[in-house]
């Protein structure tokens, strides 16, 4: 079965110029250092607070020379999420709608 690439382009930083990048999953799965994954639902009566929020980190000791050096260290942080409210209108007994 083939890989996928996850990531696959250049990056550089002025004037020592562009470096291939080239990554699957299982590349940067092993790269991953921490990651954090997590929904948050708060509830009050019929009102709601809703949160799907990500965080990770990846680390790697890359064999290039930059400005005179064999490695460089690079970490990469992100973070990302999405809020959102509902309020939940109830339609009979049992059934009820989140707007």
């Amino acid at each position: 079965m083939r890989a996928i690439r996850l990531v696959d382009g250049t990056v550089g930083i002025p004037p020592t110029g562009d470096i291939p990048v080239s990554s699957t999953f299982e590349g940067l799965r092993s790269k991953l250092s921490a990651g954090f994954a997590g929904i948050i639902d708060i509830r009050y009566r019929r009102w709601h607070i809703i949160s799907d929020n990500n965080w990770l980190r990846l680390k790697d000791n890359v064999g290039v020379s930059i400005l005179g050096r064999d490695t460089a260290h690079v970490e990469l942080d992100s973070a990302f999420g999405t809020a959102g409210a509902a309020y939940e209108l109830p339609l009979d007994k049992s059934f009820a709608l989140d707007l």
